[in-house]
């Protein structure tokens, strides 16, 4: 083994319960074991916006956007919420699960 490489110890994955996707192409979902998770537009900067369903465990109705700090409230689906989310071309937003 390289010096240069470290061995690891343990691993911290999100939890793939917590949230999902169901979207147009070009959105892409990054999750976090905290709780947090980013949903990111790849539409070019001239292109339309989009809406992403984002399909969370039920025990979370709401989602907080970490940096506006808007609550949006989510629909529920059987054991899942369901949350509707407009997306500018070439952003993102981060949000937290509550």
């Amino acid at each position: 083994m390289s010096d240069s490489v470290l061995p690891v110890h343990g691993t911290h994955e999100p939890d793939p319960d917590l949230v999902r996707i169901e979207d147009p192409s070009q959105v892409g979902l990054f999750a976090y074991d905290n709780g947090k998770f980013i949903v990111e537009s790849f539409a070019a900067p001239c292109g339309n916006s989009v809406t992403a369903s984002v399909i969370a465990n039920k025990k979370f109705p709401r989602l907080a956007d970490v940096i506006s700090g808007q609550r949006i409230a989510g629909q529920p689906r059987g054991d899942q919420m369901v949350f509707d989310l407009t997306l500018a071309p070439a952003s993102y937003r981060v949000f937290s699960a509550e």
